[in-house]
């Protein structure tokens, strides 16, 4: 997979501006404040139309202007596709060749991005719920139906937690129990299997590039969903106001040399860490799909000495799309914004 070109209008920073891409390394160049994590977001908008620095749409459209529009050119083993996606404040729309598309599943099919942004320290130290949302945009895009049951389940789980903090029923919540049981052990089944399907390559990935054991677990709150412990636990939901048991309460833990990274990693530790993890995710998506996604890196190389940046060279195949402060002098393509 890969980028050929992308078109902003009144996106971010940007008011009507055009790039192309390079099969190889792209280099995006320039100084703070130019928009360099921006062009990225744009990128990544077209696979996941959702910002993966956590901001709503809203906020994305440049300041004083009524909506932004992404046109993007990507091309995958067989064909290209023109995406255009357009947001006019309260309404989203999307196309691939010009047609709405009917899920976003479209989108997972036909062109994929995995990101290492500045915010993925959290990947290792910050709250579960950081982590559960980036390991659910990993899911969306490996696993048919994730994304799907996640909104199924996000809803249900809503519209539970209103009843908990407004006028609480036993047998209404044991109603919304049951729906939340299929769905809610469905995503927490495609979590086990993805985890055992990243772990032992991760695990070669850490040893490969810090010269330690790496470990990566899934901590569910519940081996699998009961609907006779979940009433159990409706006395006390009702109490506390929101609902305790279920994937929504799951974490993801990394492990440092037998030890939780969060506590025993160095800030240039952390990093290759989260980029390991990228990589491994993307190296399992080529050995099982054939192909590549496309690799957005914000500034990945700070913080590592010449060596480790050498060594990262050197897995950096397919489309790469990272951003720096200056040229180190290695990419395909450069592109430079004032």
């Amino acid at each position: 997979m890969l980028i050929e070109n992308i078109a902003l209008r009144d996106f971010r920073n940007f008011s009507d501006v055009s790039f192309s891409f390079a099969d190889g390394i792209n280099l995006i160049l320039g100084p703070n404040g130019a928009g360099k994590t921006n062009l990225l977001e744009a990128i990544s908008y077209l696979s996941i139309p959702k910002s993966f620095r956590g901001v709503n749409d809203r906020a994305l459209i440049r300041w004083g202007q009524p909506f932004f529009i992404i046109d993007g050119t990507v091309r995958d083993n067989i064909t290209t596709h023109n995406i255009r996606i357009a947001f006019n404040q309260t309404r989203k729309k999307v196309e691939v060749d010009a047609h709405p598309i009917k899920s976003y599943r479209e989108l997972f099919s036909r062109f994929v991005t995995f990101v290492v942004s500045n915010r993925d320290h959290e990947l290792i130290d910050g709250p579960p719920s950081f982590r559960r949302k980036r390991f659910d945009r990993f899911l969306s895009t490996f696993v048919p139906g994730y994304f799907e049951a996640l909104l199924e389940y996000r809803n249900i789980l809503e519209h539970k937690n209103f009843i908990l903090k407004s006028e609480p029923d036993d047998k209404v919540l044991s109603v919304i129990n049951r729906k939340l049981i299929d769905v809610g052990n469905r995503l927490i089944e495609a979590r086990k299997g993805f985890i055992n399907r990243i772990a032992l390559r991760f695990s070669e990935m850490v040893s490969d590039l810090i010269g330690a054991d790496g470990t990566i677990r899934y901590v569910p709150s519940v081996e699998a969903l009961d609907f006779d412990v979940m009433n159990e636990r409706i006395g006390e939901e009702i109490r506390r106001g929101f609902s305790l048991i279920g994937p929504h309460r799951d974490d993801y833990l990394i492990e440092l040399s037998a030890h939780a990274a969060s506590e025993v990693a160095s800030e240039g530790e952390k990093r290759l860490l989260v980029l390991s993890l990228i990589l491994t995710i993307r190296d399992v998506w080529r050995d099982e799909r054939g192909e590549q996604p496309v690799l957005l890196l914000d500034e990945p190389l700070s913080l590592l000495g010449d060596r480790k940046i050498e060594k990262l060279l050197q897995m950096f195949s397919g489309q790469t799309i990272l951003t720096a402060i200056r040229d180190p002098g290695y990419a395909d393509r450069v592109i430079t914004l004032q």
